[in-house]
């Protein structure tokens, strides 16, 4: 496991969280790993977000609390890339 290819996922928006996806499934990037819903959208279809994966790997923890805010960390992907933002960075802060 590289921690310089661990992408931090964090919600983009307030909302309710609900995952599409399953602890240690494997995703590519861009696939739908979870929605964020706006539980005071008056129209359901436009209070709920896509969260994608920005790379691809295998999804090593995700959050139990479904209520978030803006800059939680909901989800961690271990791929094998490193990513720009990782560089010289390790886990513990995250």
């Amino acid at each position: 496991m590289r921690l310089d290819a661990c992408e931090v996922v964090k919600a983009p928006a307030p909302g309710i969280l609900s995952y599409a996806i399953e602890l240690g499934a494997r995703v590519a990037a861009g696939e739908v790993i979870a929605w964020l819903i706006d539980a005071t959208a008056e129209d359901p279809n436009e209070g709920r977000r896509a969260i994608r994966a920005g790379t691809d790997g295998l999804v090593l923890s995700r959050r139990d609390r479904r209520y978030m805010l803006p800059g939680t960390k909901l989800a961690k992907i271990v791929g094998t890339e490193t990513l720009p933002e990782r560089r010289g960075r390790n886990l513990l802060g995250d």
